[in-house]
């Protein structure tokens, strides 16, 4: 007698969330893009629509396997046990992902490919290009003031999520501000701390702009140490200004020049006179 092959594992109901199988969940995987003709395309769910028979139901969130989720680089949103709350494939998911991605408007369009080249950049885009290609390990760029450092992030960034490979931007001042605020609010520090070690994908940008205090020598050991013993599996972009590269501590910056991680020296003239020539913006490129 035929047997009928056995049905997927149901859906499991857990308040407004979707809880389901994560054999059933799609993993993202990078796309390889090849240096030097970059594709340009929209940000990430541009032209998806929200269907009506979404796992999510709504919701935008589903719970998975958070081996699995970090294995496949998925957005963590939150951690339960052994599960990991990530967005959806939807409108609403797609929502909840730029949220957590804290991208700035600025950001928006921003890819290796529009805007002027600029010969000083040259050797960074085919760099950055290779990163996208295996976001593996970091990815650092150091530079005097102005000579696009914070540009080039967020083109990393974009190219990424279009490969489906999403990143937390933040700049170092804010994040410092962020974890005060919940130690001195009794909020939960350590859960907040972690949110931003055990990120997939974690941009910090601005990392000179600290002081000196044994606040700030904890976060930077907290986040950096576990990010470098967990380097092929988080991948960590960083952007500083040389002049004030003495401000970081001496375990970080051996850590930044390691062989294995690309750090990208930009020169050049200061960008910010032709800001409307690379700026996607001004040009009326940008996604609203």
């Amino acid at each position: 007698m035929h047997t009928p092959p056995d049905p997927p594992p149901p859906a499991e109901r857990g308040g407004n969330l979707e809880k389901i199988d994560p054999r059933a969940l799609p993993i993202p995987q990078p796309t390889p893009i090849t240096p030097p003709s970059l594709p340009r395309s929209a940000p990430p769910g541009h032209s998806r629509l929200k269907s009506l028979d979404c796992l999510c139901r709504g919701s935008g969130v589903l719970l998975m396997d958070i081996d699995a989720a970090r294995t496949g680089r998925c957005v963590i949103l939150d951690c339960y046990g052994d599960r990991a709350l990530i967005p959806c494939d939807c409108t609403d998911g797609l929502s909840r992902a730029a949220r957590w991605r804290n991208l700035p408007r600025e950001s928006n369009g921003v890819y290796l490919t529009n805007g002027e080249m600029i010969a000083a950049q040259r050797a960074a885009h085919l760099e950055i290009a290779a990163f996208v290609a295996d976001p593996r390990g970091w990815l650092v760029l150091v530079g005097g003031y102005g000579v696009g450092k914070t540009r080039l992030i967020y083109a990393a960034l974009n190219h990424l999520a279009d490969a489906g490979v999403y990143g937390r931007y933040v700049m170092m001042p804010d994040l410092l501000n962020e974890l005060r605020n919940a130690s001195r609010n009794g909020d939960d520090y350590g859960e907040k701390l972690r949110r931003f070690v055990e990120a997939p994908l974690l941009a910090i940008d601005e990392l000179d702009k600290i002081r000196d205090s044994a606040f700030v020598d904890d976060v930077l050991e907290a986040i950096f140490l576990a990010r470098y013993q967990q380097r092929e599996t988080l991948s960590t972009i960083i952007g500083y200004n040389a002049d004030r590269a003495d401000r970081l501590p001496a375990f970080l910056l051996s850590r930044i020049k390691d062989s294995r991680f690309r750090l990208i020296e930009l020169g050049g003239r200061d960008l910010r006179p032709i800001a409307d020539k690379l700026d996607p913006w001004s040009r009326g490129e940008g996604e609203l």
